[in-house]
């Protein structure tokens, strides 16, 4: 309603003056569409699959015990009203008053269950939650996020078999569960993510034989 609203006001300013010259409505019209085209940035950037990424960061924020538990240098911006991109660990896309959200890295900060909901940042490429004491399974919800390419839970206390949803991180390039109490054998369709190039499982609990569709990953790189 307020971009229609806006548009409208623009185009009466134009009807107005549009015995002026050719130059003079050639000049509005860029002013218009300059106008439409950062509302709509704005509103693109603010949110995503419907949900503001600002909320589904401040649900993160809550779930790992934030407030309380992260720690001051953590915790700056979180929970605050400046730009989600101004939060400390979390990267956003160009311009940065307006981007979105690409990466979040929080190394060393997080505490309590791992919490659902990161799926809904649909731009998120890499999740880097290493060396903390963050623990349960890792959702299955995360993996409704198909351009995500780097998930980094190493040196964690997360645990239980690999979510079969994972199986449609298609574009899942570097997955690092070293150090992690992950536990089973790699599923079959483990080697339907034929974007992978590196992956560690070193001190993790995974265990039993390769399946025969890991050699399916003709773009892993040997350490």
């Amino acid at each position: 309603y307020y971009l229609s609203r806006h548009h409208n006001l623009l185009a009466l300013t134009y009807m107005k003056s549009s015995s002026s010259s050719t130059s003079c409505a050639f000049r509005l019209s860029l002013v218009a569409r300059a106008t439409l085209l950062s509302y709509l940035l704005i509103f693109a950037s603010s949110y995503v699959s419907g949900i503001p990424q600002r909320d589904v960061l401040n649900d993160f924020f809550f779930a790992t015990d934030g407030p309380s538990s992260w720690g001051p240098s953590y915790i700056i911006g979180w929970n605050t009203t400046i730009s989600v991109c101004s939060w400390y660990g979390v990267y956003c896309t160009p311009p940065a008053d307006t981007g979105v959200v690409t990466v979040l890295q929080l190394v060393g900060a997080l505490r309590g269950e791992f919490p659902t909901g990161l799926g809904a940042l649909e731009t998120l490429q890499s999740l880097k939650i290493s060396s903390s004491l963050i623990n349960g399974t890792i959702p299955s919800d995360l993996f409704n996020n198909l351009n995500l390419t780097s998930l980094d839970l190493k040196d964690t206390s997360v645990s239980g078999s690999l979510p079969a949803k994972m199986s449609l991180a298609r574009n899942l390039q570097n997955l690092n569960l070293a150090f992690t109490k992950i536990n089973g054998s790699l599923p079959d369709w483990f080697g339907n993510l034929t974007s992978l190039v590196d992956i560690d499982f070193r001190g993790s609990k995974i265990s039993g034989p390769l399946p025969d569709s890991f050699w399916n990953l003709a773009n892993l790189q040997a350490a």
